[in-house]
Formats: structure tokens, C-alpha cells, sequence
């Protein structure tokens, strides 16, 4: 009986490990929006481990140091449309930041927005705390020869 219950115990952690190791996303259940949210999520954490040295980043906000390595880099507008512009905001720490946030909800679209077109790269210095805003069209992302990723 002994026999027979550690046999069936190790069949169920057999199975277990065998469904574990062979588990993958089915991409075809998700949404086209979802799906566009996931690359954006897994070019961003790419960069952020220093996997690559370019990527690009999508509208939204980006801790620099936590989503974002820190370093210098090149961005341009990565809509390759000459009559679309991509807008960004470089706020250089977290507590001025928040500091805009608590006086308006909305003041962080107040903030300085820096205009930026698909003609000409323009060097960035993205220092630890920071955080960099991406307020519409896709920004694109490429590390500078310093930085110390791969």
C-alpha cells in the first residue's frame, strides 16, 4: 500500500513538472491591444537588463533606473512619418515628480514637453531617479558607446 501511494505521488509531481516546464503563452488568445501592451513590457525590460542597446518605448511613464538603465543615449521619433513628432519629459527626480502630481493630477501634462522628429537623433543623459515621460508616438531608444550594457 506504501508502495502504491509514493508510486501515485511521484506520478503527480512527474506530471507537475512536465506541465511546468512545458508551459508557454498562447499569444493567440490575446487581445491585439494586449499583445501590443506585452511587447512594449518586453522591449522595456530588454533595455532595462541591457539585453539590447535599442528599443523602443511607448507612451507612458519610465523610472529611470528601475524601467530604464540609466546612461546616455540617442532618441528619435520612431513614427518614421516626417509630419509626426514624438513629445517627452525629462523630470530629474522622483520627489520633484511627485511634487507636480500632488499639486494637480493632471499638472504632469503642464510639465515641459520637448519636441522631437524622426530627422535628427538627439543625446539624452538619463541619470538614476529620474523619470522619463512619453507623452504620444513611440519614442526610439538607442544606448550610447559609455553606457555599460553588452
Amino acid at each position: 500500500m506504501k508502495r502504491a501511494i509514493c508510486l501515485f505521488v511521484a506520478l503527480i509531481l512527474a506530471v507537475i513538472m512536465y506541465t511546468a516546464s512545458s508551459e508557454s503563452i498562447d499569444l493567440q488568445g490575446i487581445s491585439d491591444d494586449a499583445l501590443i501592451d506585452l511587447l512594449n513590457s518586453v522591449q522595456t525590460e530588454l533595455i532595462n537588463r541591457g539585453i539590447v542597446r535599442s528599443g523602443e518605448l511607448a507612451e507612458g511613464i519610465y523610472y529611470v533606473g528601475k524601467d530604464i538603465v540609466a546612461g546616455s543615449y540617442n532618441i528619435i521619433c520612431a513614427n518614421m512619418d516626417e509630419k509626426e513628432s514624438s513629445y517627452y519629459t525629462l523630470v530629474p527626480s522622483m520627489d520633484l515628480y511627485n511634487m507636480y502630481l500632488e499639486l494637480d493630477k493632471e499638472m504632469y501634462v503642464a510639465l515641459e514637453s520637448n519636441r522631437l522628429g524622426n530627422d535628427k537623433p538627439v543625446k539624452i543623459d538619463l541619470n538614476d531617479g529620474a523619470v522619463f515621460i512619453v507623452k504620444s508616438n513611440p519614442i526610439r531608444l538607442e544606448a550610447l558607446a559609455n553606457n555599460l550594457v553588452p
